[in-house]
């Protein structure tokens, strides 16, 4: 119980909140993405909050969200037991082996993200997703027992508290600042990030 406790409070807070850090980066940083962001939410919410059947309509809250989370590689890699032997080309992987996958690798692959270090919500447009192997993106983890439980709430937190945010307000990025990467369990800033808002 204390593990699976340590567990869904590393995995709901610590991922959601450098994701949401990224996110406010980027959008500080790529103001015609953070305006489109505002407008999604204007016409689609209004003044309402965002509820369970509304989530779904924010389509290019998805795209921004999903962006971030490729661009900064939140999580890193992924790890899986095999649950019996197989065999990948010549290669024998007994039943029982860990097996780590490169998420991070996978989506700074030049040959399916073109430019994979600029940050372009677009990638994940309708259009874009058919034209990609569905296993390009799996930052939860692969489909099935292993995928992140938490995956659904971590999108619906992100979407709120970044439509309550942008409706009021406008966010920029303080000058001076280099903003790196640090790899870790969880990828989040080197240092602080620092933005700057003003209202609407």
């Amino acid at each position: 119980l204390v593990h699976q406790s340590i567990t869904y409070l590393i995995g709901g807070f610590h991922t959601t909140g450098n994701t949401l850090a990224w996110c406010l980066y980027f959008l500080a940083t790529h103001e015609e993405v953070q305006e489109k962001l505002y407008q999604e939410f204007v016409d689609v919410l209004g003044d309402e909050t965002i509820t369970a059947q509304i989530l779904p309509q924010l389509k290019y809250c998805r795209q921004v969200t999903d962006e971030t989370i490729r661009c900064c590689v939140i999580a890193p890699w992924a790890a899986r037991y095999a649950d019996y032997d197989l065999q990948i080309g010549e290669h024998i992987i007994p039943k029982k082996t860990p097996i780590i996958t490169a998420i991070g690798v996978v989506h700074k692959d030049e040959a399916i993200w073109p430019d994979p270090d600029k940050f372009d919500p677009e990638r994940f447009s309708e259009k874009e997703v058919k034209t990609r192997h569905p296993m390009a993106f799996q930052p939860f983890g692969f489909a099935g027992k292993r995928k992140c439980p938490g995956y659904r709430f971590s999108n619906a937190e992100l979407a709120v508290v970044l439509s309550v945010l942008l409706r009021r307000f406008k966010i920029h990025l303080v000058d001076g600042q280099v903003v790196e990467p640090e790899y870790a369990l969880v990828t989040q800033p080197k240092e602080e990030i620092w933005i700057t808002v003003t209202k609407r």
